[in-house]
C-alpha cells in the first residue's frame, strides 16, 4: 500500500514572503559609502575654497583700508602707539602718526586727541611720548588725553572705550562715540574693525608711511591678513568685514 502525500498549497503571500527572505546583493551599503565619500570630498573642497578665498578677501580689505575713511568730524582723534627706540627717541612711525593727528586737530576734525600705547621693550611710554610730540607741535596739553596701558591694538580699542566711560562719569567730557583712528595705512582695516567692535563709530586716517620700503609694506600687509584671521577665528570680530 502506498502512502499518499497531501499536496502542499502555496499562496501568493507565501511566495512573496519567501522572496522577502531571500538574500539581497549589497547594493545599499555601496550607495551609502558613495554618499559618504561624496560628502567628504565636498567638505574638503569647501574648506579649500574658503582657505583660498578668505585670505584674498582679507588682503583686499587691508588694501582698501589704506585709503582711510575720514568724511566728517568726530568726538576724538585716537592715535595708536608704536615702538620707541631704546634711547627714548620716537620712531618714524610714532612721528608720522602724531603729525597726522595734529593735522586733523588743527583742521577742526575733533576737539581732543587720545594717545594710546603702553610701555614697550624700550621702557618708555608710547602714549606719553606721543603726547609730548603733539604738545611740541602746538596742541594744548589739556586737549591731549593719555591711555597708557595698551600693548596691542585690541587692548587700545577696549581701554579707550573704558577711558571714555571713566572720563564721562567724572564729568570731564569723554563722550567719544565717534572717533578718527590714526595709524599706518596697512594697520587701519584691522584697527577700524576692532574699534567698531568696541562700540565706536569709526573713521580712519592714514599716516604718511614714506619710511617703509615696498618689501616692508608687503610684509606688514600679510601680517595684517594673519592678524585679521586670528581675530576672526577667535570671535573678537567677524572673520570677513
Amino acid at each position: 500500500m502506498q502512502d499518499t502525500v497531501a499536496p502542499v498549497a502555496y499562496t501568493t503571500t507565501d511566495a512573496l514572503h519567501g522572496l522577502g527572505d531571500a538574500p539581497r546583493p549589497p547594493m545599499h551599503a555601496g550607495r551609502k559609502r558613495t554618499k559618504r565619500v561624496r560628502g567628504v570630498v565636498l567638505a574638503l573642497f569647501a574648506l579649500l575654497i574658503a582657505g583660498v578665498l578668505t585670505p584674498i578677501a582679507l588682503y583686499a580689505e587691508v588694501r582698501r583700508g589704506e585709503r582711510g575713511s575720514v568724511t566728517g568730524t568726530a568726538d576724538a582723534i585716537v592715535v595708536l602707539g608704536a615702538a620707541i627706540l631704546p634711547n627714548g627717541t620716537p620712531t618714524q612711525a610714532v612721528r608720522g602718526r602724531v603729525r597726522k593727528a595734529v593735522e586733523l586737530y588743527r583742521a577742526g576734525y575733533a576737539p581732543v586727541i587720545v594717545m594710546t600705547g603702553g610701555v614697550g621693550a624700550s621702557g618708555y611710554s608710547e602714549a606719553a611720548t606721543m603726547q609730548a610730540l603733539a604738545v611740541a607741535q602746538g596742541v594744548p596739553e589739556s586737549a591731549v588725553v593719555i591711555e597708557g596701558a595698551a600693548t596691542r591694538t585690541l587692548e587700545s580699542a577696549e581701554y579707550v572705550a573704558a577711558l571714555s566711560r571713566e572720563v564721562r562719569q567724572a564729568g570731564q567730557g569723554g563722550n567719544w562715540r565717534r572717533v578718527i583712528v590714526v595709524s599706518d595705512p596697512f594697520h587701519l582695516a584691522r584697527s577700524g574693525r576692532l574699534f567698531a567692535a568696541a562700540g565706536f563709530d569709526v573713521q580712519t586716517a592714514p599716516a604718511d608711511d614714506w619710511y617703509y620700503s615696498s618689501q616692508s609694506r608687503r610684509y606688514y600687509r600679510v601680517r595684517e591678513v594673519v592678524a585679521l584671521a586670528v581675530h576672526g577665528l577667535s570671535g573678537e570680530i567677524p572673520l570677513v568685514g
